[in-house]
């Protein structure tokens, strides 16, 4: 398998970072559960073995702002719900690598 490096992936990767910290198995192993972030994620990338550490979190309000902005509020509101989180506010994570 050939991985292409380019700073597109490498942006993209970083974003999907937060996400995660859902995996139950891998909160119980660093002492959290499913419904708390990880503090710590290790990963493979190529020879090397990254962590990220959870640096901090912030509750927004608007999230429609900034990641719906062309939707109609009905349509995110649905949308939001399908996806079981809240239409009014969001989570942010802060990580470091």
């Amino acid at each position: 398998m050939t991985i292409n490096l380019t700073r597109r992936n490498l942006l993209a990767g970083a974003a999907a970072l937060p996400a995660t910290g859902i995996v139950a198995t891998a909160a119980a192993a660093t002492g959290g559960t499913p419904s708390e972030p990880q503090l710590w994620q290790s990963f493979r990338l190529g020879e090397f073995t990254v962590t990220t550490l959870l640096d901090a979190s912030a509750m927004r309000e608007g999230p429609k702002a900034i990641f719906g902005a062309e939707a109609t509020d009905a349509e995110f509101n649905e949308v939001s719900e399908q996806n079981f989180i809240p239409s009014d506010r969001t989570q942010f994570y802060f990580t470091r690598s």
